[in-house]
């Protein structure tokens, strides 16, 4: 449970700040928070790939 937290955290945190980026523009902010976005979704769930003995 705490992995599947730690991936949808990004998405969370932009939803929440997404508002105040329209008061507050920070130059690359919200391509920053995309690119975290997009790294966290191709994120697979064992990074190791195992051969297999034949």
């Amino acid at each position: 449970m705490n992995n599947l937290r730690l991936i949808i955290q990004p998405y969370i945190f932009y939803c929440l700040i997404q508002p105040w980026l329209t008061v507050f523009n920070i130059p690359g902010m919200k391509r920053c928070f995309l690119k975290l976005i997009d790294f966290m979704n191709d994120l697979r769930a064992s990074p190791v790939t195992f051969s297999l003995a034949s």
